[in-house]
């Protein structure tokens, strides 16, 4: 699976140079990239939140917000990190 995502990421990047997504096929990427995150390493994890994250600025769809805050918070649990786990899901509360 994650070939083929990172195949659509490329296209995707490719694609943003020349024109501009809409609205329904960037929330679609960002959905991917949200249950992409599930899978194979930790770099590719942070990547893919990074990757919603940008995509999600200035965006106000409070569900696709709080799956990445979510998504986010887990990670950082993961690495150990508490603290920071804590603050991502309080900045999505603010």
């Amino acid at each position: 699976m994650i070939p083929h995502v990172r195949r659509v990421l490329n296209e995707l990047d490719d694609y943003c140079k020349r024109n501009t997504l809409t609205r329904p096929v960037k929330h679609a990427v960002i959905e991917l990239l949200i249950t992409a995150s599930i899978f194979s390493d930790t770099p590719w994890k942070s990547e893919t939140i990074n990757r919603a994250k940008k995509l999600l600025e200035g965006e106000d769809d409070q569900c696709l917000l709080a799956l990445v805050a979510q998504r986010e918070s887990a990670l950082l649990r993961m690495y150990g990190d508490p603290k920071r786990s804590n603050q991502a899901l309080e900045r999505f509360l603010q």
